[in-house]
């Protein structure tokens, strides 16, 4: 966390993989000129990921895990939609098991909530559904 309490406001792209609570909310506090982040919020941490988009202004790219252990699809869709930046342009989620829950529903009310958003801009949205773990960005 020392890292990024002396270096944060210099990172432009940040990759966290497994940590702690305390550093991910640390984010928030210490990076905001982030422009791309890949990062792994754990069940109960929406408070953590609102922060997170509210906190980096510059942020375009978010790169996020959903399923079992991990927030859902739908708070993960609501969230961006509602905190994102103005400049935010590229989501995409791993859904690390099998069955995304992404319902149709779910991803309408997520872009009629973005074409609401001022100003507009096109959104690259990807959800990745696969077993396997990928620890690219």
């Amino acid at each position: 966390m020392k890292f990024l309490e002396n270096n944060g406001k210099n990172l432009k792209k940040f990759y966290i993989g497994g940590s702690d609570k305390a550093l991910r909310s640390s984010i928030a506090k210490f990076c905001p000129n982030l422009k791309s982040l890949f990062i792994i919020f754990r069940n109960g941490e929406l408070e953590v990921l609102k922060n997170t988009l509210s906190s980096c202004k510059y942020l375009e790219s978010i790169k996020i895990w959903c399923g079992t252990d991990y927030l859902s699809e739908k708070e993960v869709l609501e969230t961006v939609a509602k905190y994102s930046p103005s400049n935010f342009c590229e989501l995409k989620i791993h859904h690390i098991i099998i069955d995304s829950d992404a319902s149709p529903d779910y991803l309408e009310s997520f872009f009629i909530s973005w074409e609401r958003r001022t100003p507009k801009k096109l959104l690259s949205f990807i959800i990745i559904v696969d077993a396997e773990f990928d620890f690219t960005y």
